[in-house]
């Protein structure tokens, strides 16, 4: 049975607290859940997310959730990529570490709370955020530049 037109999706709602914001999430596996972020990294995340529209929750297959953000790829034209909004935020676009949660929590992505682990060794390190942010701040450009080429996009 037909579901019908699809309806578009609305910008996240979110509240600033004491040190960072909480954003609702939305969608199946989203619903009744929050993202938690620093302050300085609510701008970012809601430049590249579309004000949160492009927030979406997925479900491994051992039923783990995690928070991706769909964009604009770009390295193929008319592509769209899944990044987990925790890689963007430490400005780490490889696979060639992974990023753990102190507490536990997929969605608290607090500066704090974040950091990264040498798959090889297991070794745990602290983010530079100085270093994440300009790592966003190419990031972001890399996708605006490919989605003003129309033809591209």
């Amino acid at each position: 049975m037909p579901k019908g037109p699809k309806k578009p999706r609305a910008p996240v709602r979110g509240s600033q607290e004491a040190g960072g914001w909480t954003l609702q999430l939305s969608g199946v596996h989203g619903a009744g859940r929050f993202l938690h972020i620093a302050a300085p990294d609510h701008a970012n995340l809601m430049q590249m997310s579309d004000e949160g529209k492009r927030i979406y929750v997925i479900t491994d297959r051992s039923g783990h959730h995690t928070a991706v953000m769909l964009t604009k790829a770009p390295q193929t034209p008319g592509s769209h990529q899944m990044v987990t909004v925790a890689r963007f935020l430490a400005g780490e676009m490889h696979d060639g570490r992974k990023l753990h949660y102190k507490d536990g929590n997929p969605f608290n992505l607090h500066r704090d709370n974040l950091e990264t682990e040498i798959k090889a060794t297991g070794e745990r390190h602290p983010i530079n955020w100085e270093k994440a942010v300009a790592g966003r701040s190419v990031f972001l450009s890399l996708v605006q530049s490919h989605s003003e080429h129309p033809l591209t996009a």
